[in-house]
């Protein structure tokens, strides 16, 4: 179920929580964080069907853009952030 059906009820819910540093983001935060950064990929021109890369380790912010990334109809990559340069550039 789509992260906004859970703030509509239940917004102050913990949606996710790292283990490793205890940072956690509720579902209002992650509805909100995710229709801003959905926008901001519109405005930089991306369409239905692009693809959005997301070099990251473990961060409690990836939420946010693979819930934005689907809201738009675009694809996620998801590149490790242990590769080196050119082998992300490949990606």
């Amino acid at each position: 179920m789509h992260p906004g059906m859970h703030a509509i009820t239940t917004p102050n819910k913990v949606a996710a929580t790292l283990v490793e540093s205890g940072e956690s983001v509720t579902y209002r935060e992650l509805e909100e964080n995710s229709v801003r950064l959905g926008n901001l990929f519109h405005a930089a021109g991306l369409c239905r069907g692009d693809v959005v890369a997301l070099l990251t380790d473990n961060d409690i912010r990836a939420f946010d853009v693979y819930w934005a990334a689907m809201r738009c109809g675009l694809y996620l990559t998801a590149v490790n952030y242990n590769l080196s340069a050119g082998e992300a550039a490949y990606i």
